[in-house]
């Protein structure tokens, strides 16, 4: 998608998520890379701005008051909702935490946000976690995670939303789907369910490690997920005629609105 994206005159920048890639994954810091995640497109961001503004490749390239989108699969959709307005309620993070019932996963990814936000107390506000970026316009969400740590916040996102998954994802599972697309309310501009679908039909890498069989041709799904991107892109930009685009019509996916 990105590539798609960068033929169609976006930049796309796809940055690095440190304890979050092949060579330096660390599920015990998946607290502290849900809160960095972020920060880290922001920070992403300002390098464009710099470059944008010095000699080079990118010189001039941006309007930067104009702002960028955002794009997450899976976790990085969990980010993009964090980025366009979703917040973090910090008690429900500590009474996770603290829940003797919960799920060793639950617990481990709450504590250790609570040790990270307690060496950072000046990302909590009032008890809220709130990490948008005012740059961002819109956003689009590819099987998109809670993180476990977003519930009610999801309605806070302020940003028109496009919202794409799988209806046999077993990661994120249609029902959470399904609810953070009813939270995003006015938000949601649209909601496509590809059938027969899992969690990688946006992501042709996880495909080719965790294997896709019989599920879905990743060629199908990536290419109805790119026009899908461009049309929803084009018409928060307002290009020339773009309001006479339709989302693509298929066998293969369910269009909500």
């Amino acid at each position: 998608m990105m590539e798609n994206l960068a033929t169609h005159g976006f930049i796309s920048i796809a940055p690095d998520h440190r304890y979050g890639t092949l060579l330096d994954a660390n599920p015990n810091k998946l607290g502290e890379i849900l809160l960095s995640m972020p920060t880290d497109i922001m920070e992403s961001f300002d390098w464009l701005i710099d470059q944008n503004n010095a000699e080079g490749e990118l010189a001039n390239c941006i309007i930067a008051e104009n702002g960028y989108s955002m794009i997450g699969q899976s976790t990085g959709g969990y980010a993009s909702m964090m980025i366009s307005g979703a917040q973090i309620s910090f008690t429900d993070i500590e009474s996770e935490c603290e829940d003797e019932n919960a799920s060793d996963q639950i617990k481990l990814i709450h504590c250790n946000a609570v040790d990270f936000l307690e060496s950072n107390e000046e990302m909590i506000e009032n008890s809220t976690i709130d990490l948008q970026d005012s740059r961002v316009w819109a956003t689009i969400l590819l099987s998109p995670w809670n993180g476990t740590v977003l519930n009610q916040g999801i309605s806070s996102v302020s940003v028109p939303s496009l919202v794409l998954t799988g209806d046999v994802d077993d990661t994120t599972v249609i029902s959470e789907v399904n609810n953070t697309s009813t939270l995003l309310g006015s938000n949601l501009i649209n909601y496509g369910i590809f059938n027969n679908s899992g969690h990688y039909s946006f992501a042709p890498i996880g495909c080719a490690v965790r294997g896709c069989d019989g599920l879905l041709d990743i060629s199908i799904s990536t290419n109805l997920a790119n026009q899908s991107a461009i049309i929803f892109l084009a018409q928060q930009l307002n290009w020339p005629y773009s309001e006479e685009y339709q989302y693509p019509i298929s066998e293969h996916i369910v269009w909500r609105y």
